[in-house]
């Protein structure tokens, strides 16, 4: 079809091959054929709709999309638009599968049978897929949908699918906006890099972060709330106060939870902290000579410059100026 374009992430031999993304862009379609085209895309790659818009360039969309095991992801941006899926729609064309989809940027209202949903940039809707309804985005947007066949769903929360549809945030403070943000940042770096890991792995962490979101009845949300704190670390490890029990907060359990959690991954959170700490400031080290050691220590909340290099000779073998001198 005109316009996509396959790419696929490298992988070594021995791995099992990460899953293929696939682009496509109505950009480089005749602006008179834009929303036939979309339609006829959306109805091959996603769901079944009917899009709409008054932009005087037409529809101008971009769809990326990765297919997993059994779960599907998609990243959408575009002008101003409308889709409908309409009651025909969902007869002659039956998606039976649950959709969350994760406003990134913009604003959009969400009609269906029972009212309106209002969302905004970082709030996310889940729904039904074979229910009807109007999406509509009133200025450009971006989105990412993780897409989850019923039975999946099913078996990953203990629920046929929501009894109508929900929004809830994904940005912000608070363990269910930090959950949900993490299943939201999981799609889109999955998207976005799907050499990032096989296909069977990102699946089983999208769908251990949807039980947490969803409070699906998991004996054990071990391995989520592990994804959710990692999730957490990576984004502040500049945070001189970022401590278990500000883990522990973000993510909604006790500091002695945490422990627990980070322990059956064979480490503890502090050990964790720290070589993630010391990942990043090796990779700055290395960079060039550009930069004082002295400063990459300290950007990276180490206590001194000779701590630093206690710790990073510790962890690599070699101290910081030898490592730079290697490199």
């Amino acid at each position: 079809m005109a316009g996509a374009v396959a790419v696929r992430g490298s992988a070594r031999s021995s791995d099992p091959p990460p899953p293929d993304a696939t682009r496509f862009s109505t950009l480089y379609v005749p602006p008179a054929e834009r929303l036939a085209t979309w339609e006829e895309h959306n109805h091959e790659n996603l769901i079944g709709i009917r899009p709409a818009t008054h932009a005087e360039e037409g529809l101008v969309a971009t769809m990326t999309s990765v297919s997993l095991v059994n779960v599907h992801l998609t990243e959408i941006s575009g002008n101003a638009h409308v889709i409908d899926r309409s009651p025909r729609n969902t007869r002659r064309l039956p998606e039976d599968a649950i959709f969350i989809s994760f406003m990134l940027e913009g604003e959009a209202f969400f009609y269906h049978g029972g009212g309106t949903e209002m969302l905004h940039g970082g709030e996310a809707i889940m729904y039904d897929a074979d229910k009807p309804f109007l999406f509509g985005f009133p200025r450009a947007m971006r989105e990412v949908i993780l897409e989850i066949p019923r039975a999946t769903f099913l078996e990953a929360t203990g629920m046929e699918g929501p009894a109508k549809p929900t929004v809830f945030v994904h940005r912000g403070v608070g363990p269910q906006a930090q959950r949900a943000g993490s299943l939201a940042r999981l799609v889109q770096g999955a998207i976005r890099e799907p050499s990032s890991g096989t296909a069977q792995e990102i699946e089983l962490s999208a769908l251990e972060l949807l039980q947490l979101v969803t409070g699906g009845p998991g004996a054990d949300h071990t391995a989520a709330y592990l994804l959710a704190a990692k999730d957490y670390i990576h984004r502040h490890l500049r945070d001189r106060n970022l401590s278990a029990t500000t883990v522990a907060r973000a993510v909604g359990v006790s500091d002695r939870h945490l422990n627990r959690v980070f322990a059956s991954d064979g480490t503890t959170l502090a050990r964790y902290i720290l070589a993630q700490r010391l990942e990043r400031a090796h990779a700055e080290v290395v960079a060039g000579p550009g930069e004082r050691i002295a400063d990459i220590s300290a950007r990276w909340t180490f206590a001194s410059q000779a701590h630093f290099s206690r710790v990073f000779k510790d962890h690599f073998g070699c101290t910081p100026s030898q490592a730079r001198a290697a490199g």
